[in-house]
């Protein structure tokens, strides 16, 4: 038998504000095998949905599961909070496979299975299919990179980008920094996709792993804050996937042409300018080289 399949695993979850939400992922994972979680706290709401969520812990604790809390007293971002949560857990528990999942998300009974057994056949990453809030179902997602656009199917000038919503870590995957920092939300789990595509690292989509996802519910698709950051990862990634120079210069023209189009259009459905003038926020940050956070005031 090999060290992975030896290695227990251990949950990793972000938690922001919905300590209902958050109560609902521990208990899914605790039913599905997993006594052992670390939570890193980016509410950035002085501790209040922590304290809201602290008997559904102390019930999992007596039920047997163990859950660590590390609290940063700001919103750290998903990459930074990632990272500090893997350091967290190899300071804890050693080299374990990590289960990375959102706290809006729940796993389905035997998700943890079908996770493990792909990444005890040699994967290094495992992801599971999503069912989405709206009742669609997301599994493989491609990426392209000149122009930016999300696809459902591979096209020419795409390549397939595992969601960071539920994916499990073989223990020597688990090791921060994994994420890159420069992303504060969205597009960091296109990236690393790209890494490990570069390195040859074996990555698998896992069909028979479920989770079950209420989409949004942190970011609010369509705020500033969602609309600013994932404009802003855009415009990051049209540096960190291209090559060289002249790679750059056409994808920042690429997403150029489709960013504005993109702002346009989600302000036509949403009736309201947000995107238009997130969209220049974040091009101007990005120009300038600076970042904001503009985490939304609790209530």
């Amino acid at each position: 038998m090999n060290a992975t399949a030896l290695a227990p695993t251990v949950g990793l979850i972000l938690h922001f504000r919905h300590h209902a939400h958050t109560a609902a992922c521990l208990a899914s994972l605790q039913a599905d095998g997993i006594d052992r979680a670390v939570l890193v706290d980016n509410s950035e709401d002085d501790g209040t949905s922590l304290s809201l969520l602290r008997p559904a812990l102390a019930t999992l604790a007596v039920q047997g599961m163990d859950v660590a809390i590390c609290e940063p007293g700001r919103n750290l971002g998903f990459s930074a909070g990632v990272n500090w949560g893997l350091a967290e857990i190899r300071k804890r528990f050693g080299a374990v496979c990590v289960l990375l999942i959102n706290n809006d998300a729940r796993l389905r009974p035997g998700g943890h299975s079908a996770l493990r057994g792909a990444i005890e056949q040699g994967n290094e990453l495992a992801a599971a299919r999503q069912q989405s809030s709206t009742g669609g179902t997301i599994s493989s997602i491609f990426y392209h990179r000149s122009t930016g656009l999300m696809l459902r199917r591979s096209r020419p000038g795409t390549y397939e980008y595992l969601s960071g919503c539920c994916m499990l870590l073989a223990p020597g995957l688990a090791t921060p920094p994994l994420f890159d920092e420069a992303f504060f939300f969205y597009g960091d789990d296109i990236d690393l996709a790209w890494r490990l595509k570069q390195r040859g690292i074996p990555q698998a989509m896992v069909p028979t792993a479920l989770v079950d996802h209420e989409t949004s519910t942190g970011s609010r698709n369509g705020s500033m804050f969602y609309e600013y950051h994932m404009a802003r990862a855009h415009w990051l990634l049209a540096g960190k996937l291209a090559g060289n120079r002249a790679q750059h210069a056409l994808y920042l023209a690429g997403r150029a042409l489709f960013l504005p189009m993109r702002a346009l259009l989600r302000a036509v459905r949403q009736r309201t300018m947000v995107p238009v003038r997130a969209l220049f926020a974040a091009s101007r940050d990005v120009a300038l080289g600076r970042r904001r956070s503009l985490t939304p005031p609790p209530g």
